[in-house]
């Protein structure tokens, strides 16, 4: 999937990866995206095992921590015009209709 968006010219080093994850998937995203030089954001519920932050974290994944209960599902490959990805996450999350 990320090589054939890359191929496509649709994920380029302007943009950022973001999944909300609790396992192996994030862990596999950020690993990628490191060896490729991509930014990756991992939005996961603040009780996610300590290895997998870890991990997430050594590959250079930024960690966003949600509720366990309350977490917003979001799957992303956005421009890098953001301050942060922080605000990258709200502008997705007031762009969707409810």
């Amino acid at each position: 999937m990320i090589s054939d968006a890359i191929k496509a010219g649709q994920f380029t080093k302007d943009k950022i990866l973001i999944d909300s994850t609790s396992g192996n998937t994030g862990i596999a995203y950020a690993w990628i995206c490191a060896a490729l030089g991509f930014r990756c954001a991992l939005v996961m519920p603040a009780n996610v095992s300590s290895a997998r932050k870890q991990l997430t974290r050594m590959y250079g994944a930024e960690q966003i921590f949600s509720d366990p209960i309350t977490q917003i599902t979001m799957t992303a490959l956005a421009p890098r015009k953001h301050a942060s990805v922080r605000d990258l996450i709200c502008e997705i999350i007031s762009s969707q209709s409810v």
